[in-house]
């Protein structure tokens, strides 16, 4: 009750938009920052770090390196930069964060 009319309050004071950033920056505050991908090849990958964008980096990270390192078994041979590029997009394209 106090919180909704604490929101009230703020909503007549401030308006929408300061409302809005008043939210997202509580959301962001309670964020655990996590991030994590499963792929059939790569298996499953999670991460945690300070800020959610250094927990998708080090997914993608991970993820890139695992995927070239099992196409370098498989072909005794580096990926060109065409599939160094598919990789990344299939990495980057299934993180999910929290």
């Amino acid at each position: 009750m106090l919180k909704n009319l604490t929101m009230i309050i703020a909503y007549m004071l401030i308006g929408l938009p300061g409302l809005a950033a008043t939210s997202a920056q509580n959301t962001t505050a309670k964020s655990r920052n996590i991030c994590m991908m499963q792929a059939g090849d790569v298996g499953k990958l999670k991460y945690r770090a300070n800020t959610q964008q250094e927990a998708f980096q080090k997914v993608a990270d991970a993820c890139f390196q695992k995927r070239s390192s099992l196409f370098v078994k498989a072909r005794n041979q580096e990926p060109d930069q065409d599939r160094q590029i598919q990789f990344v997009e299939a990495c980057v394209n299934n993180i999910k964060c929290i």
